[in-house]
């Protein structure tokens, strides 16, 4: 009996001297990064430090599919010019091609691997707002396209 008195007294130290550690890591509810407390139920924030999130500007969002097809679609349909650089078209049956040199359609297949678009570039072409996007990559273009 002594011997499992032991070595329970033993566990239950060891647990304690490693819960005891674990206190060094992230803050607790109500104290800020920096260690100072802040005042029962307001916003913790970092002291006005930059947090070295990425903003829109820099943010790039992946689209595939029909949606980086629509993409490249809306960007070069204005352009002037032939070629994979030049204006794009769509065609009565609702795909898309340029005209290359010599004036002949080129018909234009999604990409195989996700292009990657800035965040503003992809609000202001499918008119949603890049927070919407759960990080994952877009496949679907807008309805009614």
């Amino acid at each position: 009996m002594n011997k499992l008195r032991y070595t329970a007294g033993a566990l239950a130290s060891l647990s304690l001297f490693s819960l005891a550690g674990c206190g060094g890591g992230a803050p607790v509810q109500g104290q800020s990064s920096n260690g100072q407390r802040a005042p029962y139920g307001a916003p913790m924030g970092n002291g006005g430090q930059n947090n070295g999130g990425i903003s829109n500007r820099n943010k790039v969002l992946l689209v595939a599919g029909a949606a980086a097809l629509y993409y490249m679609y809306q960007k070069n349909k204005n352009r002037q010019g032939n070629g994979a650089q030049g204006q794009y078209y769509r065609s009565k049956n609702g795909r898309v091609y340029y005209r290359d040199q010599n004036g002949q359609p080129v018909w234009v297949n999604a990409p195989s691997q996700p292009i990657q678009v800035p965040a503003g570039e992809y609000e202001q072409i499918f008119g949603r707002s890049a927070a919407q996007n759960d990080g994952g990559v877009i496949r679907q273009a807008p309805a009614g396209w």
